[in-house]
């Protein structure tokens, strides 16, 4: 079996949970941001984007003790693209930053 990269391959990247990406609605998504923050990297000449678990969060909000090792974390949808989409209304942005905000705390 051969290696994935050639024994001299270097590359660098930064580790950045998408939710610590900027935002309007409090937390980053999987939306604008990340694409311009992909291009900026790029741009930087970094190779990788490692992320952190991107699933729904369990007891105390931690990525790493997900309800789900398959689903995804229905707060990292970008909004912006759910209106663009027409999945979303416009006047609904506002329930969405205040879902986000009351997401905060564990049930």
């Amino acid at each position: 079996m051969n290696p994935p990269f050639a024994p001299n391959y270097r590359a660098s990247g930064l580790l950045l949970h998408v939710t610590s990406l900027p935002s309007k609605y409090g937390i980053g998504d999987v939306g604008p941001a990340a694409l311009a923050w992909i291009d900026r990297l790029r741009e930087a000449g970094q190779s990788w984007w490692q992320a952190l678990p991107i699933g729904p969060t369990g007891y105390g909000n931690s990525p790493y003790q997900p309800l789900s090792s398959f689903a995804g974390n229905e707060l990292l949808v970008s909004p912006d693209w759910l209106v663009e989409d027409g999945l979303l209304r416009e006047r609904s942005r506002a329930a969405v930053i205040s879902r986000v905000s009351k997401s905060t705390t564990a049930p």
